[in-house]
Order: C-alpha cells, then sequence, then structure tokens
C-alpha cells in the first residue's frame, strides 16, 4: 500500500513539474563569495507558474598553508521568485547561509591545536539567469549575519593528556553580552 501510494505522488509530482518546464532540475557550478566555489542545485516547481524555484548551494575546500589544515565549508538552503518567465530572467531570492571554518595545526608551546567558527547568515539577493540549456546567472546581495559566531580552540599538549580550551565571541546579536576567554 506504501508503494502505491508513493508511486502515485511521484507520478503527480513528475507530471506537474513536466508541465512547468521542460528541464526544472538544474544542477551547476556557483563560483562567487562567499561560496568561493562550489555546486548549486535549483528546482523550477509548478508553483505560481513556474516561478518558484528552491535552491541549495554547498562547497567545501581543504586548504593547507604551511603546517595549517583548514577546511572551508559553505552551505546556503533558499529560494528564488522569478519576476517575469518561469525559471529564466530577472529574479529574487532569500536564504539562510551557513559559513564554517576547521583548522587543526601545531603550536610549539601549547601542543596541536584545533579549532573552529561558524557564520549564520540571512542572504537576499537579486539576480538574473540569461540563456537556455548553457546559462550564465549573475547575482548581487547582502548577507546578515545573525546568532552567536564564535572562535573555539582546543588544544592537545603533547607531553601529557591536558586539554586547553580558548574560545573568543566574535559576534552576537544579543545587546548585553559577557565575553569569557578561557
Amino acid at each position: 500500500m506504501k508503494k502505491i501510494i508513493a508511486i502515485s505522488i511521484l507520478a503527480i509530482v513528475v507530471s506537474t513539474s513536466a508541465k512547468a518546464q521542460e528541464n526544472p532540475l538544474r544542477i551547476g557550478l556557483k563560483i562567487g563569495v562567499p561560496n568561493v566555489v562550489g555546486l548549486n542545485l535549483e528546482y523550477v516547481t509548478p508553483i505560481m507558474n513556474g516561478k518558484f524555484a528552491p535552491t541549495i548551494d554547498f562547497s567545501f575546500i581543504p586548504i593547507t598553508i604551511e603546517d595549517v589544515d583548514l577546511k572551508f565549508t559553505y552551505f546556503e538552503i533558499g529560494t528564488n521568485i522569478y519576476f517575469k518567465k518561469p525559471g529564466k530572467g530577472l529574479y529574487g531570492h532569500i536564504s539562510y547561509g551557513r559559513i564554517g571554518f576547521d583548522g587543526t595545526y601545531v603550536d610549539a608551546e601549547k601542543g596541536e591545536g584545533q579549532g573552529q567558527a561558524s557564520f549564520n547568515l540571512a542572504n537576499f539577493k537579486i539576480g538574473a539567469k540569461l540563456g537556455n540549456s548553457f546559462y550564465f546567472r549573475t547575482e548581487i546581495g547582502y548577507g546578515l549575519i545573525f546568532g552567536d559566531t564564535s572562535v573555539d580552540v582546543e588544544y592537545k599538549e603533547p607531553n601529557s593528556s591536558v586539554i586547553t580550551v580558548e574560545a573568543c565571541l566574535l559576534y552576537t546579536s544579543r545587546a548585553h553580552e559577557t565575553v569569557l576567554e578561557l
């Protein structure tokens, strides 16, 4: 019974998507700020006559600079609202994004250190999709940082099992905040 319901729902989604436009699913490469370079997925739904398109962006870039191993990640989930034509032309975009950094290095005095930081963003953009099968997309916008943003670093001393934790609050959305360093 569950399989019949799942197949029926899938058939309805596929048939309405086919009517929305020929290729509602777009997978691409996105280059820019803040994601640097990463994958982009957009699905143009039949909602609002093909003008509503949920999107996901993901970037993962490992970098090694001297003795520091750094991993940069960016994740964004949101939606494009096309203004005139279904799935093309001028659009507005709103999304949630998260930038993350995770690093490992060795400090001569403190030992091996592992640190991480992350930033939450509310993104507001305006853009244009130009072309058909092969297309170019350009965007301009603003990202608003929200929530608490801190850098946490944990050191493991090389000759003992002592762990030292250092934390620094970079940004908070609260009016009054006490910053603690451990």
